[in-house]
């Protein structure tokens, strides 16, 4: 894994990826990308239509995100 830098936040916290939970809507975040994928268009075509990313933390717990292509971020812890 790659070294992770130290940690930039607003606010001088920041949570970790196992601290995630549908009580908060807003986390500070610092993670590694561990894995990436793209995920091809279901309908045919070059174009890509997700980005999954597998985003790690110092600590070693990882989160899946999905990017839907001109969406929003959507992630889920495992």
């Amino acid at each position: 894994m790659a070294a992770i830098m130290g940690p930039v936040a607003i606010n001088g916290s920041v949570d970790r990826v196992a601290d995630i939970s549908p009580t908060k809507l807003e986390w500070n975040l610092v993670v590694v990308v561990a894995r990436l994928y793209k995920m091809p268009n279901q309908f045919g075509g070059k174009d890509s239509y997700t980005i999954e990313m597998i985003l790690q933390d110092e600590a070693g717990d990882r989160v899946h995100c999905s990017r839907l292509l001109k969406e929003t971020l959507m992630c889920s812890a495992h």
